[in-house]
């Protein structure tokens, strides 16, 4: 009769603050009379060692096993994870392609091989390793991104995205996958930033790039300096005053980002971003005569655009179009799913009926109004209290 045992154990493997969680389900079948009872305890007493993070012990149990039972592939496989903890990497390797040579097939080795290389900085060799991990399991996420971990390191950025993004794909929700995924994309994209550099030093599109990250930032100031070196070399491309424009508005300079919105517009007549964004301007500048034309041609390019339908309808209550402002907050009420907008547009509504003399009906948006406003403080206190209690949890009793 055979003995089947069913071993459960969590092994962990860590690098560069990357922490790994691997689930281990050994069913190991065995002929009871080649089995002796102090080779079973031997391997019990290694995965409840692994277990309790004790790999010293956990190796010399391991080891008791191998001596007996040196054909048994899981045994290696766990000797060397015990090994690859303790820092001794190259017999972490030995381990595992010993696990792997009597048993080419067994999940996860290939994988924890990679890693061990990895950690020898034998790029070249981990690279080989977890793509066998991959070329078995081809939709496991922690191989996708050790195998751009590798590329990472390798100084190969650009073959990390492709595999940390299809990791990110699967796994969307590990903090770690989205990490080396962020920083994979962040410098593939320096290494294209320097590639334009250097081609051309005093290239238009270096400052274009140089402001947008300046932006990103908010470092509005920093971004504006950018732009207007751009426009120097380029004073006729598109977008370049648009940015500008952008730049000056979140800074609140809003009269030098009506010009250079004007500016976008003589450039690029068709640019709708830049015509609605110098309309918002205008009606936040008392100057809905001038805004008004504007946002009716975004409006007729675009009639879902639902901001330039709220600032429309302020720019016509400016001018003394109430009815026909009433026609836009009612459509931008109706059709936006921007609860924020919405409520604007209740707020302008009872302006609009004060106006018409309909206290009635500016009575009930207020009350909207109001409604709403109220219901979105709750939401955000409420979205507050869970941050805290969040953060209340993840910190140890003793400090808080």
């Amino acid at each position: 009769m055979g003995q089947r045992e069913r071993m459960k154990t969590t092994f962990f493997s860590g690098n560069c603050g990357l922490v790994i969680a691997l689930v281990i389900v050994l069913t190991v079948t065995m002929d009871a009379p080649s089995l002796r009872a102090q080779v079973e305890e031997h391997f019990r007493l290694g995965t409840q060692a692994m277990a309790r993070g004790e790999f010293e012990q956990a190796s010399r149990e391991f080891e008791t096993v191998i001596r007996e039972r040196p054909e048994f592939s899981e045994a290696h496989f766990n000797l060397g994870l015990a090994h690859e903890q303790l820092g001794r990497m190259q017999d972490a390797v030995q381990d595992l392609r010993q696990a792997l040579r009597l048993n080419p097939t067994l999940r996860g080795a290939n994988l924890f091989l990679g890693i061990a290389y990895y950690k020898l900085n034998d790029f070249s060799s981990a690279r080989e390793a977890v793509q066998r991990e991959l070329k078995a399991n081809p939709k496991d996420p922690q191989a996708l991104m050790w195998l751009g971990v590798i590329e990472l390191a390798d100084g190969r950025p650009e073959a990390a995205v492709t595999f940390l993004d299809k990791a990110a794909e699967i796994s969307p929700k590990d903090i770690d996958i989205l990490y080396h995924r962020g920083r994979a994309h962040l410098l593939a994209s320096k290494k294209s930033y320097q590639q334009m550099f250097d081609l051309d030093p005093k290239s238009w599109r270096v400052h274009q790039v140089l402001a947008q990250a300046y932006a990103d930032s908010e470092r509005y100031q920093d971004a504006v300096a950018e732009y207007q070196r751009a426009i120097q070399i380029a004073p006729n491309e598109p977008s370049l005053n648009q940015g500008l424009g952008d730049a000056y508005r979140m800074s609140t300079q809003l009269e030098k980002a009506e010009q250079s919105y004007t500016r976008e517009l003589e450039i690029d007549a068709q640019n709708l971003m830049a015509m609605y964004s110098l309309g918002q301007i205008r009606v936040e500048r008392d100057n809905g005569a001038q805004a008004i034309p504007l946002l009716e041609a975004v409006l007729k390019v675009n009639p879902a655009f639902s901001d330039a339908r709220y600032y429309l309808g302020r720019g016509l209550a400016e001018t003394g179009q109430n009815e026909a402002a009433e026609q836009q907050f009612q459509q931008v009420i109706k059709q936006s799913s921007d609860s924020e907008l919405i409520q604007r547009s209740y707020y302008q509504l009872g302006r609009v009926y004060r106006a018409l003399k309909r206290p009635q009906d500016a009575q009930a948006a207020m009350q909207e109004f109001q409604r709403m406003k109220q219901a979105a403080d709750a939401s955000e206190a409420g979205k507050l209290e869970e941050r805290k209690k969040a953060h209340a949890e993840q910190v140890p009793e003793k400090n808080r």
